[in-house]
């Protein structure tokens, strides 16, 4: 519930599409928001590798975000995410947001490429096995 959290929401009730919009602020369990949704729209104008995206793919969301950072490292155009080069792109954001709602057989076929990705490189079991092999190589050389 930041600075722009009141005014968002007088944008929203302007805009008539408030009833479309949830603001919830801050929550400690977004994977049941995920799970309800289709689309993660991230319009940033820097990232690192966002763990909101990967929670989001992981749920079945299609991310139509920003080409910046290290997103495009799991996000890949056209395959499991949409890629926008500006972050201020409104109209190209808002069309690929349409593409998607507009034909749930790419939707679907994306979100499903998003989980297998998600689930191949990124899940806990994947990434505690990186740690473990970090972990392994530090004894290792601190041993010899």
């Amino acid at each position: 519930e930041g600075y722009l959290f009141q005014s968002s929401v007088t944008l929203a009730k302007k805009l008539y599409i408030s009833e479309n919009v949830s603001f919830t602020g801050q929550i400690d369990d977004p994977a049941r928001y995920f799970q309800m949704s289709k689309i993660l729209v991230m319009p940033s104008r820097s990232e690192g590798l966002p763990t909101t995206m990967l929670e989001a793919m992981a749920c079945g969301c299609v991310p139509v975000v920003s080409n910046v950072g290290n997103i495009r490292d799991v996000a890949r155009n056209a395959e499991n995410a949409f890629l926008i080069d500006e972050y201020m792109d409104i109209e190209l954001f808002a069309r690929q947001i349409h593409h998607l709602l507009s034909d749930e057989s790419l939707r679907a076929g994306m979100a499903q490429q998003g989980i297998n990705l998600v689930l191949d490189k990124y899940s806990a079991t994947r990434q505690s096995k990186v740690v473990d092999q970090m972990i392994q190589k530090l004894f290792t050389a601190n041993v010899n």
